[in-house]
């Protein structure tokens, strides 16, 4: 199962979990595992990854601008984040079907 959980996450008294839906191949290259993805991102100074910018952004109260590099880093350390379908999809407007949503309920059972 591939999730993301901060360094700082068990250490949060109230832990939130960001639910995805699935992920997109952009490349035709598989990315790393998600924990290793996601601490790759955050070691970059500059972000290339716009979902999880975005996801940063917007919780963090800045949906208009970028949060900087150590308010990225913070933010992620304290979440958890899963995409719900672990099945990679063709593109960013491919929508996984019903049998990759209900095949999908028992991971997340496992990850909360």
């Amino acid at each position: 199962m591939d999730y993301w959980k901060g360094r700082d996450y068990e250490s949060q008294q109230n832990k939130i979990l960001i639910l995805g839906e699935s992920t997109y191949d952009t490349d035709g290259v598989a990315d790393p595992p998600l924990q290793q993805y996601v601490q790759q991102w955050l070691d970059q100074v500059e972000s290339r990854d716009h979902t999880f910018a975005r996801i940063c952004n917007v919780c963090s109260g800045n949906p208009d601008s970028s949060v900087s590099s150590e308010g990225r880093s913070q933010f992620w350390n304290t979440i958890a984040f899963y995409n719900f379908v672990s099945h990679r999809m063709d593109s960013a407007a491919t929508r996984p079907t019903k049998a990759q949503f209900e095949s999908s309920r028992s991971a997340l059972t496992e990850v909360l």
